[in-house]
């Protein structure tokens, strides 16, 4: 069975159902409701509504597998990285016996920097609202 053939028939079934759900809600719906309710059945019925609807779910199935590859890249580049980065830092110890202790060093200097950079940033932030709040 095709798609196209599958789709006719949830559509047909569902036509079928509907007046039954209409029915539900007993008397007290209002014409409004039920005109409403008979032009979206029609307005689902059309052959470029199908169309449609068929190709958004294609394109949302495609795009819900390209977000699961790129999950999954993204897990293996990060173990190759974590990889790569055991790797290097043994091979460093093993060329130079202080550099480890270095790099640490300079790690620290740069997180050290960074966080004055944004302790400064944020009291210039505070500085331009206060003065933007004077005017």
């Amino acid at each position: 069975m095709n798609t196209r053939s599958l789709n006719t028939l949830l559509l047909a079934s569902l036509l079928a159902v509907a007046p039954a759900l209409a029915a539900e809600d007993g008397p007290a719906a209002s014409p409004e409701k039920m005109q409403l309710a008979a032009a979206r059945r029609k307005a689902a019925a059309e052959p470029e509504v199908v169309a449609a609807s068929q190709q958004h779910r294609a394109d949302k199935a495609l795009a819900e597998k390209a977000r699961s590859d790129y999950q999954a890249a993204r897990k293996k580049a990060d173990a190759s990285e974590s990889e790569y980065k055991k790797l290097f830092d043994e091979a460093l110890a093993k060329a130079d016996p202080e550099a480890p202790a270095l790099v640490k060093k300079e790690k620290d200097a740069f997180r050290e920097r960074m966080a004055k950079a944004r302790a400064s940033k944020k009291s210039a932030d505070k500085d331009s609202e206060d003065d933007g709040d004077a005017r």
